[in-house]
């Protein structure tokens, strides 16, 4: 896919290309990875969404399983803050906005940074407030 990026895509994507091509690929095969390592089951029952890691279908040890849960459910922040980015590229490069010049300059990298620290938040928020509990055990039976 890299080759195919570097090869055949058009030199006047510039930005765009590195923001697209590369950066999402780079996180979707570390999605796919993570989600081979972690073999996720995921459950929703009305509003309820539920994100488990069985320890007898992962390969990784008990004591990594609740940190590899919260790590796979905030990949779904930093997804959220990447489609926001190409979004916003999309908009400033159609309007000729004056955020267009953000993106061709150094100030790059900090719209290249902002998924990592969504997920992190997201990570955070995650680990402190939806751990296992007495109401996702009845829901869930």
């Amino acid at each position: 896919m890299f080759l195919i990026i570097f090869k055949v895509s058009q030199r006047k994507l510039g930005t765009y290309k590195v923001f697209d091509d590369l950066y999402i690929s780079f996180r979707v095969g570390f999605m796919q990875v993570w989600d081979m390592l972690t073999v996720p089951e995921i459950f929703s029952k009305d509003s309820a969404f539920f994100v488990m890691i069985k320890s007898d279908k992962t390969v990784l040890p008990d004591s990594l399983i609740f940190s590899a849960t919260v790590m796979f459910s905030s990949m779904y922040g930093t997804s959220i803050a990447i489609f926001a980015i190409h979004f916003v590229y999309r908009y400033v490069t159609v309007t000729g906005h004056s955020l267009q010049s953000t993106f061709v300059s150094w100030k790059f990298i900090i719209w290249l940074f902002f998924p990592f620290v969504f997920g992190l938040l997201w990570s955070m928020v995650i680990n402190l407030t939806l751990t296992a509990n007495l109401a996702g055990d009845l829901l869930l039976e």
